[in-house]
């Protein structure tokens, strides 16, 4: 698998663009967003440029831990 090298400004641009999208015209301070955090770079990533985002844009978020049991010492 090819893995593309975006900078942290290029991925919170992308998800910036995505929560305008999916707000579906409702004011952003009206936005909630549940981050699924695994714990893993790709979640603790996201979950930094929602946290950042929040604070520039006012919406509010939460995450909830998902534990996806696909590494051998998952039972924690």
């Amino acid at each position: 698998m090819m893995k593309s090298k975006l900078s942290f400004k290029s991925l919170e641009c992308i998800v910036k663009r995505k929560i305008i999208k999916y707000s579906n015209g409702k004011p952003i301070q009206n936005v909630k967003i549940m981050v699924a955090y695994s714990g893993g770079v790709d979640s603790s990533v996201l979950l930094n440029i929602i946290k950042q985002l929040s604070i520039e844009m006012g919406f509010f978020y939460c995450f909830a831990y998902i534990n996806h049991k696909m590494t051998v010492n998952n039972d924690k």
